[in-house]
């Protein structure tokens, strides 16, 4: 099967990014993937700093109703009865 012109083994070595970068600065990327990923877990298993409601209160406080799309203006005068 093709897609956009390229058969199995194009695509896969489209997408080996490890190719791309080489096996030196790959294993330098997952290093410091690793290493921020342990900053994280050791921040999650101290505790967070504010409880699930207050997140949640946070987080709904960023979705405010005047931000939502506004309804396009019908020229239709059916729905008003003109």
């Amino acid at each position: 099967m093709l897609y956009r012109g390229m058969d199995r083994a194009a695509l896969d070595a489209a997408y080996n990014n490890t190719a791309a970068v080489g096996p030196a600065k790959r294993e330098q990327y997952v290093a410091d993937w690793m290493k921020r990923s342990d900053v994280i877990r050791r921040r999650r298993a101290r505790g967070s700093t504010c409880d699930t409601a207050t997140a949640l209160a946070i987080a709904w406080t960023s979705f405010r109703a005047d931000n939502r799309p506004r309804r396009r203006s019908s020229t239709s005068t059916a729905g008003t009865g003109r």
